[in-house]
């Protein structure tokens, strides 16, 4: 039997058009300016937790995830990342800043690029 080796690790897309780049290329994770959809709040009561951050944050839209930071003794650190489904209400919770929440006035702002933030050693 004459048959050629079938080649798995072809580049080319079944796609793309001759003179076209193939899909993988143009939708590869590239900076493209977009917007995060997360916000960094700081500021926070050391007893609230993920349910009492997520309804309250709930004020300012649909919260996707909350990443509360805690250290090592799994205590929290008064920071946390918030998740929203979109930038409208992203924009709506960093105007939301100096907020009263359990007794505390949160300083809520966008996450920046890790271009845009401070190196650490």
């Amino acid at each position: 039997m004459d048959s050629a080796p079938v080649n798995n690790t072809s580049d080319t897309n079944l796609n793309q058009t001759e003179g076209e780049k193939p899909k993988y290329i143009e939708e590869s994770p590239v900076d493209t300016g977009k917007l995060s959809s997360d916000v960094f709040v700081r500021g926070l009561n050391f007893a609230a937790d993920e349910n009492s951050i997520r309804k309250f944050m709930a004020n300012f839209g649909e919260v996707i995830k909350v990443n509360l930071l805690r250290n090592e003794d799994k205590l929290s650190k008064g920071i946390a990342f918030v998740t929203f489904d979109s930038e409208e209400a992203v924009t709506k919770a960093v105007a939301g800043s100096n907020t009263e929440f359990m007794g505390r006035y949160l300083v809520i702002e966008r996450t920046k690029p890790k271009s845009e933030r401070p190196a650490f050693k």
